[in-house]
């Protein structure tokens, strides 16, 4: 959360100085499902690839029908290569219907903090 939230505040703070106002654009995230891992409180990172359990898939499909309810749709759905992540990605965009474009980008992915004893 730490990168999101230094992103934030440089933005904030510069967008204010030069008189940045906002328009249309949206920008939502969206953890991954619950996977294998999480299923036996395991920590993993981005050297893991678990797989989503059959409750991730279902909560995946849920916050698909949840956007799709509330009339969302995306232009461009950016993930990480880690299955748990492009899975969770398709499969909330099969709900919403998605047509637009995927987008793998890894420098969304869980950063390697070492070994946990």
């Amino acid at each position: 959360m730490l990168p999101i939230w230094n992103t934030y505040s440089f933005f904030t703070t510069y967008a204010n100085i030069d008189g940045w106002e906002k328009d249309e654009t949206e920008v939502w995230f969206s953890r991954h499902a619950e996977t294998t891992s999480n299923a036996i409180a395991r920590m993993s990172d981005n050297t893991d690839n678990p797989e989503l359990t059959t409750k991730g898939r279902e909560q995946a499909k849920n916050a698909g029908e949840s956007l799709k309810e509330q009339g969302k749709n995306f232009d461009i759905i950016i993930h990480t290569s880690v299955t748990r992540a492009t899975d969770t990605a398709h499969i909330i965009a099969k709900e919403i219907g998605f047509c637009g474009e995927y987008i793998i980008d890894d420098r969304f992915a869980e950063q390697y903090a070492g070994e946990y004893a």
